[in-house]
């Protein structure tokens, strides 16, 4: 299936879209930078310890995963493909982020549009991102955790 929705996808070849979804798979790490901003602006410390966690249990999740199973990238380059970081970080904020229905709604068509980009530059497999959304959902809801919450508000910071 992988190879199947690769090559639907590289045959499309709207080359001009390309920077388009670069752009998109590259706000990943503003938006991330800018959630992290904001939440130490506002000196909403549980929110930042949170997201924090978030982002270090995803990282060294996916690092690891990638690193056990050593799944070459669809484009054949020296980075390791499965799970998608991008995919990971995108969804694990669409879950995270507190937002009214009409801007989660922006939120999540935003994630999927981060992992599509990464399938339309030829970074990854289809698993890879699907992975990569599981992996982010599941840790969003992990840090959310109401017991989680209550060790993490105990945490002061400066």
């Amino acid at each position: 299936m992988d190879a199947q929705i690769k090559n639907l996808v590289q045959g499309i070849n709207i080359s001009n879209l390309d920077i388009v979804f670069l752009i998109i798979s590259i706000s990943i790490y503003v938006a991330g930078a800018g959630v992290l901003f904001y939440y130490f602006y506002k000196k909403n410390n549980l929110r930042l310890m949170q997201l924090a966690s978030g982002f270090g249990i995803l990282f060294v999740l996916t690092e690891v995963l990638k690193n056990l199973l050593l799944r070459a990238r669809p484009d054949l380059s020296d980075n390791l493909s499965f799970p998608s970081n991008h995919a990971a970080f995108a969804f694990f904020l669409a879950v995270f982020l507190p937002a009214k229905r009409e801007y989660k709604i922006l939120l999540w068509i935003w994630a999927i549009l981060v992992a599509f980009s990464r399938l339309w530059l030829n970074k990854h497999w289809f698993s890879d991102v699907i992975a990569g959304a599981v992996i982010g959902i599941a840790v969003a809801f992990l840090v959310k955790n109401k017991k989680i919450e209550k060790n993490l508000e105990k945490i002061k910071l400066i």
